[in-house]
């Protein structure tokens, strides 16, 4: 999940909202390390970003906000790393850079 956090909020708390707002989790995060990402373009656009990654552990169930979830499947990290390898078009090429960390 990618998050942008809003003025005067701190990434981490950051994540912490948009995984209450996206995911109905309420739970603390670690913070594992962040990367700045070359210029990415795609679909018209060119971004630069500061990306962060995060830690989180919860074993409440998950409350899906369908407004700005597409779907939620559940991989191991080297699964997701796989099927980045794999089928690498159905993740955003940020996504891709974060996983090759």
């Amino acid at each position: 999940m990618y998050w942008a956090h809003r003025a005067g909020e701190t990434p981490s708390s950051a994540a912490v909202r948009e995984m209450k707002e996206e995911l109905g989790l309420e739970t603390k995060v670690s913070f594992k390390f962040k990367q700045l990402l070359l210029p990415i373009t795609w679909s018209g656009f060119t971004e630069h970003e500061l990306a962060y990654a995060f830690e989180a552990v919860s074993d409440t169930d998950l409350r899906i906000n369908i407004e700005e979830i597409d779907r939620v499947k559940f991989l191991s990290p080297s699964e997701c790393v796989q099927l980045a390898i794999e089928h690498p078009d159905t993740f955003t090429p940020d996504a891709i850079i974060l996983l090759q960390r």
